[in-house]
């Protein structure tokens, strides 16, 4: 005998359903202040920390930049910014001039949770009395900071390009997916570079960055409500959605070449002057030998006949011969027997007396291991 389920009743539940579902929604949305008629997918905001902050906007080349002419708190500092996002010595925004010496980079010359007078550019600025524009932008990998000065020297005209590259950073050039926002990267075809993320997407939306399961539910602000009050966050915006890996380190070292035969043209199209300064994070420099990538990249660079401040050799001295604590000096954050995150004031004013000792004729202030091997 055949039972027969009355079909009224189940569509009036999954009616009562959905309606419940809608109205929760909308409580949630007007209980945090989300717009009603929103439809951005809420993981994907999360994952995008460089663009949701406020202190950086898309850029389709490059990923993001600094916001332009902007000038506010970041934590304990004032991050003041001037045209295409350049950040300013002082919390007055001047005009760019042409004839300057250009600096293009990421987090270390950009300066990063240190105040506008401090990055290492502001203080090579008072050393040399020659106007410094620092251009550099957090996060960049050497892919972005490339593209950021072929996009800058055209317009900027400078006479002196210095080229900040963090050496650990090298190795990001295999990224189309950095800190939640998507990347411009370039792969290898027949010896040449061929640009991918070309233009850079706004976000890493698609089912394939975030899966199925946050492509669909991402949208509901009803979810990211509940797992914010239930501490699941962390679990529905993993940290693994946030970064994605095209290819291997070796690889990535390969690009970061190829990319400074690029400068190279640059510098010839252009007849000015590049300088390449390479920076180290506060764990690596206390080991005694230069990390692999770096002497790639150092390398590198020298093949091109770049003129060449590597700061490891400088970093070690000041640890072999004035021991932790003045290590510890150079840098931001540190605990126990670890350096860490960006330098302080005292760590970029060493950045800037090597690079003014280096191009610009500027005394060295007898900085350990100023010229030794690693820092020609």
């Amino acid at each position: 005998m055949r039972i027969r389920v009355p079909i009224a009743p189940v569509f009036l539940v999954l009616g009562s359903v959905a309606i419940a579902l809608v109205v929760l929604e909308a409580a949630a949305r007007i209980m945090d202040g989300v717009p009603l008629l929103s439809t951005e997918n809420f993981v994907a905001r999360s994952l995008d920390a460089i663009h949701t902050g406020g202190a950086s906007v898309y850029d389709a080349k490059t990923g993001w930049v600094q916001a332009a002419n902007r000038s506010a708190k970041m934590g304990p500092f004032i991050f003041t910014t001037g045209a295409y996002g350049v950040r300013m010595p002082t919390e007055e925004i001047r005009p760019l001039p042409e004839g300057a010496v250009l600096v293009v980079g990421d987090s270390f010359a950009v300066g990063s949770e240190v105040p506008n007078g401090s990055p290492w550019p502001a203080q090579l600025e008072r050393m040399i009395g020659q106007p410094v524009i620092n251009a550099a932008v957090g996060g960049f990998a050497p892919d972005q900071t490339v593209l950021r000065a072929e996009e800058l020297v055209p317009r900027l005209r400078p006479r002196v390009l210095l080229v900040e590259l963090a050496a650990h950073f090298s190795m990001v050039t295999s990224y189309s997916v950095y800190g939640g926002a998507p990347k411009p990267y370039f792969t290898i075809e027949n010896g040449a570079l061929v640009r991918q993320n070309d233009p850079v997407p706004r976000r890493a939306t698609s089912v394939s960055e975030i899966g199925w399961l946050r492509g669909i539910f991402g949208y509901s602000y009803l979810t990211y409500f509940t797992m914010v009050r239930t501490n699941s966050l962390q679990w529905w915006v993993a940290g693994e959605l946030q970064y994605k890996r095209e290819y291997d380190n070796d690889e990535a070292l390969q690009v970061t070449c190829l990319l400074l035969k690029r400068l190279a043209a640059l510098r010839d199209q252009y007849g000015i002057r590049v300088g390449i300064v390479v920076e180290h994070g506060g764990p690596f420099a206390l080991d005694p030998a230069l990390p692999w990538y770096a002497k790639r990249v150092d390398d590198c660079a020298m093949d091109q006949k770049f003129e060449l401040v590597d700061a490891f050799n400088a970093l070690h001295a000041i640890y072999e011969e004035r021991g932790l604590e003045a290590y510890f000096r150079l840098w931001i954050m540190h605990d126990n027997n670890r350096a860490y995150g960006h330098m302080s004031d005292e760590g970029n004013r060493l950045i800037a007396t090597l690079v003014a000792a280096k191009f610009f004729a500027s005394p060295s202030a007898e900085v350990p291991g100023l010229n030794d091997h690693h820092s020609p």
